[in-house]
């Protein structure tokens, strides 16, 4: 299902432009969780490759297989899915193979308990957590960040919150984005190469599969993600 156009990539360029610089060193382990195979990518890729990179831990988990992302549930992209996520992660040096919990796409918010109770068989000792930022223009996106905002509470652990539709159609007047927490990573030439990696392992969203229905991540969404920097919140205290 081609994505329709948003946002011109120079609106949130420019934004992020005056946001204030971090430089993020976290040595592991950490706990980065996605609601969809390819998000915990766009996110935080080159944050994960220099972590990996520099010798920590990075633990991924996957809520769902993302069977749904051209409509309706197609089990045989369900496991193209899941291959992609694990081939992206070797792309980034990740070695300890993504967690793949397999809940509904599209309906995450049903079972957030059940990914909350995943986080905290899977995340015991996470010095950090990155999660989908709570209020990104995907409701599977928002669940996950809720339930990953949760485990880090309970764990005083610091959570940073990374958006993936925002800049594609949220605008940086919107309410809903708290500027004061919003920072920004910047990434060195080699972690920029291994994001190109690993985006690239996730073929299934970013060409066209048959039938005509264009790419869920056509180049003018991807362009969101070429730049280079990675923004993050510093999250709120859960509710």
């Amino acid at each position: 299902m081609l994505t329709a156009p948003g946002l011109p990539v120079e609106v949130w360029r420019r934004r992020l432009e005056r946001v204030d610089r971090i430089a993020l060193r976290v040595s592991g382990p950490v706990l980065v969780v996605a609601a969809h195979p390819d998000d915990e990518t766009l996110g935080v890729a080159g944050i994960m490759a220099r972590i990996a990179m520099s010798g920590g831990q990075v633990c991924v988990v996957v809520a769902t297989d993302g069977e749904a992302a051209y409509g309706d549930a197609m089990p045989e992209l369900a496991a193209l899915r899941r291959a992609e996520v694990a081939a992206a992660m070797s792309a980034l040096c990740v070695t300890e193979p993504p967690t793949l919990l397999g809940l509904p796409d599209g309906d995450l918010a049903a079972h957030e308990q059940v990914l909350v109770d995943a986080l905290t068989a899977v995340g015991t000792g996470a010095r950090a957590v990155f999660a989908p930022w709570r209020h990104d223009p995907h409701p599977d996106h928002r669940a996950a960040g809720r339930a990953a905002a949760g485990y880090a509470a309970a764990r005083s652990c610091p959570l940073w919150e990374y958006p993936i539709w925002m800049r594609h159609w949220t605008e940086p007047s919107d309410p809903a984005v708290d500027v004061s927490r919003l920072r920004v990573v910047e990434l060195t030439e080699r972690e920029q190469a291994a994001k190109r990696r690993a985006i690239g392992c996730h073929r299934s969203q970013i060409e066209e599969l048959s039938g005509g229905r264009g790419a869920v991540l056509p180049p003018y969404v991807l362009a969101h993600f070429a730049d280079a920097v990675e923004a993050v919140f510093i999250a709120e205290p859960a509710a």
